[in-house]
């Protein structure tokens, strides 16, 4: 299952690129959600060209229907790489899970009139016999359901980068 949504920041593509590969805001955005006990995120590799880097959770377990289960704590670690050269992310997830679920995608980052479009493009594949379709719905719709909460953090860390420079 593929899906993508579009986020519009009023900032050049620059300072919204430089804002998510940022520590604080991963962080941020990481411990906003209500599963997230912990995170920490890690520099791998640091050019002009390339940044990878991880962030690393520890969160608690979903039920079937996607509920939070508070009594399975559970790791996972997502992976990022930016391309300059291109504008993008690409972002792999890995946990318990990952020989059954697989959750990757790609952020680009434009210009948009005076502004940023970033499409956050995202593939889910559920490899569970006869229910692993429904799973695959369940995980995008909790995409979904956080990305107001995600673009507000952006926002939010957006403002602080250019009121710090201004």
């Amino acid at each position: 299952m593929e899906f993508a949504q579009t986020w519009v920041v009023d900032a050049p593509p620059a300072v919204v690129a430089a804002v998510l590969r940022d520590e604080a805001f991963n962080l941020d955005l990481a411990t906003s959600r209500d599963d997230v006990v912990r995170a920490e995120w890690r520099s791998i590799e640091h050019t002009d060209e390339h940044h990878a880097y991880e962030v690393h959770t520890t969160e608690y377990g979903r039920t079937l229907t996607g509920g939070i289960d508070r009594a399975d704590v559970k790791q996972s670690t997502t992976r990022y790489r930016w391309r300059a050269s291109a504008g993008t992310i690409e972002w792999t997830w890995e946990g318990r899970e990952s020989g059954r679920v697989e959750v990757a995608g790609t952020m680009t980052i434009r210009e948009r009139g005076s502004g940023t479009e970033v499409v956050n493009q995202r593939r889910i594949e559920v490899r569970v016999p006869l229910i692993g379709e429904r799973i695959a719905k369940l995980i995008a719709r909790e995409f979904t359901k956080s990305s107001d909460g995600q673009l507000a953090v952006l926002r939010e860390h957006v403002r602080r980068r250019l009121h710090d420079a201004g």
